[in-house]
């Protein structure tokens, strides 16, 4: 039985191959539901073989070419096949695409009773990107309240490496999913983001961010523990570690900065975001609100550590 699914799924891609959609179709069940990931343009659910039609119209209206290939089968049984697919594709604007996607069909009577298409991915990070995000934002706090003593100090430096992160996903929206400076940047929109962006931003623009944020609160609480009162303390500290910090963000994107010429667009998306994030850390959000948010909490800053009261 297993077997006979697999043969079925393969007479579907070859009439696929070959052009003949209607033969590619016929296996699909009337009542069938064929479920794209929600992320990408063409995503959504479609059904029955009209709908399997519908959703290759769709997929062909985005590119100049789209050849998916079937590379393995990953898995079958008696309900279930599970395809690994190499896909080759050309957008409207002559930029060569290649990847892969896991398909899966589900089987009953040697007919497709449903197929998600392109969700693996989607799938994977709904299920472990809240676990992962929950133990970044743990980690930190932990590591934060060690070096500083302090409870408040590290919610502070999480809700700022977030709202630079926001701020980045919003510019990402802006330029990539709504297809602005396309020339300048050597691209063709999607009008959709790259499914793995969160891992980078959460990877390398998050542990970025907390390694500027411990640098500078750090020097503020040394110069705290001197005698300081907190408005001198935060200014003494912003003066130490300023030119330090913007120098190292410039750094950093001079460096990475040839990288947003690739014509992969998960790296050209990768390296703008973490630019953009370290360029707004660095100019922004360490510059004017991490000070000013300092000395509005005052003394709450180091709770419930007791600061020496101010020598002068």
């Amino acid at each position: 039985m297993a077997q006979d699914n697999v043969d079925v799924i393969q007479t579907a891609w070859d009439a696929f191959g070959r052009g003949d959609i209607d033969k590619a179709t016929s296996v699909v069940d009337p009542s069938a539901e064929i479920v794209a990931s929600d992320s990408l343009p063409w995503g959504g659910t479609y059904h029955g073989p009209e709908g399997f039609k519908e959703l290759l119209a769709n997929l062909l209206g985005h590119f100049e070419k789209f050849e998916p290939r079937p590379e393995k089968v990953l898995g079958a049984d008696d309900d279930h096949v599970v395809v690994l697919a190499n896909i080759s594709a050309r957008t409207k604007g002559g930029q060569d695409l290649e990847t892969q996607a896991v398909w899966l069909y589900k089987m009953r009577n040697g007919q497709v009773i449903r197929a998600d298409l392109f969700v693996d991915t989607a799938r994977t990070l709904e299920r472990y990107l809240p676990l992962a995000a929950a133990v970044l934002v743990l980690v930190t706090l932990l590591f934060f309240g060690i070096a500083t003593r302090s409870a408040v100090l590290p919610v502070k430096a999480v809700l700022m490496n977030l709202l630079s992160l926001g701020a980045t996903c919003g510019i990402l929206v802006l330029v990539f999913q709504d297809a602005r400076l396309q020339g300048a940047l050597g691209y063709e929109s999607q009008h959709a983001l790259v499914l793995a962006l969160p891992i980078v931003l959460g990877a390398g623009a998050f542990g970025l961010l907390t390694d500027y944020g411990l640098f500078l609160l750090m020097r503020i609480k040394e110069a705290r523990e001197e005698g300081l009162p907190d408005p001198e303390a935060v200014a003494l500290g912003l003066e130490r570690t300023g030119r330090i910090i913007t120098a190292a963000a410039c750094l950093f994107c001079l460096a990475v900065g040839p990288f947003a010429t690739s014509e992969v667009l998960l790296l050209k998306e990768g390296v703008v975001a973490i630019a953009t994030t370290v360029l707004l850390d660095a100019f922004v959000v360490r510059p004017f609100l991490v000070p000013s948010l300092m000395v509005i909490l005052g003394r709450w800053n180091w709770w419930p550590q007791k600061m020496p009261p101010p020598s002068r």
